[in-house]
């Protein structure tokens, strides 16, 4: 049994269950999923912060993070604490750039950038949001 890097579930295997995350050393694009197991938002944001901290240290150039778009019709509270965390790391300079999932013009923009990064789809997804690490 180990501890997924990212997510930080245990599980068995080569790819954690819970985030869908193969081992970090074997891939440099990562999907983190903070709406597996419908969490509280303090929940999500340890999560989010635990899976940069680990993308960062582990050369990650992609991070993919899934966090619904919520039910209510105008974006989850999940959503909305991405988007602010994320928006505070990029005007810091502490990342790259920050792509929200409908913005498909970024989105195409990144995969032709890392065209083996299969965690970027192309389709519009509002409920997912795309950070490229320096």
């Amino acid at each position: 049994m180990q501890i997924c890097d990212v997510c930080g579930n245990p599980f068995d295997g080569a790819r954690c269950p819970y985030c869908d995350t193969i081992g970090i050393a074997e891939t440099k694009y990562v999907t983190v999923n903070l709406e597996h197991g419908k969490p509280t938002v303090a929940d999500a944001e340890q999560k989010l912060t635990n899976a940069i901290h680990s993308a960062r240290m582990n050369g990650v150039r992609i991070l993919r993070i899934v966090h619904g778009y919520g039910s209510s019709g105008r974006g989850g509270a999940i959503r909305s604490m991405v988007r602010r965390n994320l928006a505070d790391l990029e005007q810091f300079g502490s990342v790259q750039s920050v792509v929200f999932g409908e913005d498909t013009y970024s989105k195409a923009t990144l995969l032709h950038n890392y065209p083996k990064a299969s965690v970027i789809d192309k389709q519009k997804n509002p409920g997912e949001t795309l950070v490229e690490f320096r």
